[in-house]
């Protein structure tokens, strides 16, 4: 498989195939290497549904509450609002190319959404993965690309990005209907969990009262997370706050300080300590290094 060793994001502003429905298009591309340690930990998108090609390495990946082993090949199709985290093995480089999908309206599902929520969001050893990757970097190459005969008659490039955009988007409807019914098992009270947290996270919550909340014993609510997570409430709720603080670092101009009361912390020195103990940096050097190539959504 090809590798890339840098990371590296693509803005797309993609002409849409008729007939699609919401008019569906491509409109970012990013190849990442992980080995690096700079991903961008649990976290959501508003407006943007996420498809991740595994291209070489191993990780977990969680989503949906779920923690699900993956290996080259693999597809993870991750809607809209759906909290999501990435482990990427830390003895090997861990390449994904993620490709983000606005106006994804597939048949009986809720806009943004790939699969039902009782079907496993990830594809192993996908037969239509090289294609999919093909596609990707065919995308990329014209959308971003001028060669002389693009420059002599930019219409090629436009006509040929339509037609790539509606071939990946009609793969992954295809790939999509695929994926078996009723073949992961969800506990609702995970669900309600991670509702509540993602709707109190910048808010002094603690494990008693959000147990309260969904009416059950704290000891429950944490055995619960831990099974499904692999985190406590503690390790949860913080992964929350950094990953939305990525988030804000990345797409707004706020000042650190107003972020780290923004997503929980009460006290900016702190923030900016365990920001660097988590993600090898602190705050204004993770904006630094986002500033001149992060994606265009949030």
């Amino acid at each position: 498989m090809t590798q890339f060793l840098n990371n590296e994001i693509t803005r797309l502003s993609l002409p849409t195939k008729p007939g699609l429905q919401q008019n569906a298009s491509i409109n970012m591309i990013s190849f990442s290497d992980w080995h690096d340690g700079h991903s961008h930990i649990m976290h959501s998108h508003r407006d943007v549904s996420e498809i991740i090609l595994l291209m070489y390495g191993h990780g977990r990946y969680m989503i949906n509450y779920h923690l699900h082993d993956l290996n080259p090949g693999d597809i993870v199709l991750c809607g809209t609002e759906q909290i999501h985290d990435e482990f990427p093995s830390a003895d090997e480089r861990y390449g994904t190319i993620t490709i983000g999908i606005s106006g994804l309206l597939l048949p009986g599902l809720a806009p943004g959404q790939f699969v039902p929520k009782n079907c496993s969001p990830v594809i192993h050893q996908s037969s239509v993965f090289d294609e999919l990757a093909s596609l990707a970097f065919m995308i990329k190459k014209y959308g971003t690309e001028k060669d002389v005969s693009q420059e002599n008659d930019p219409s090629l490039s436009s006509s040929l990005l339509y037609h790539l955009n509606g071939l990946f988007i009609d793969l992954v409807r295809k790939t999509a209907a695929n994926v078996p019914a009723g073949e992961m098992k969800i506990n609702e009270i995970c669900l309600k969990a991670e509702d509540y947290i993602n709707e109190h996270f910048a808010e002094n919550i603690t494990l008693e009262s959000m147990a309260q909340k969904l009416f059950i014993s704290p000891y429950y609510l944490s055995h619960l997370l831990k099974e499904e997570t692999g985190y406590n409430f503690k390790q949860y709720l913080l992964r929350r706050r950094l990953g939305q603080s990525q988030t804000l670092l990345s797409f707004t101009k706020m000042p650190i300080g107003e972020i780290a009361a923004a997503t929980g912390f009460s006290d900016a020195a702190y923030y900016s300590r365990i920001f660097a103990k988590y993600i090898g940096m602190p705050p204004s050097s993770f904006r630094k290094l986002r500033a001149e190539n992060a994606p265009s959504y949030i």
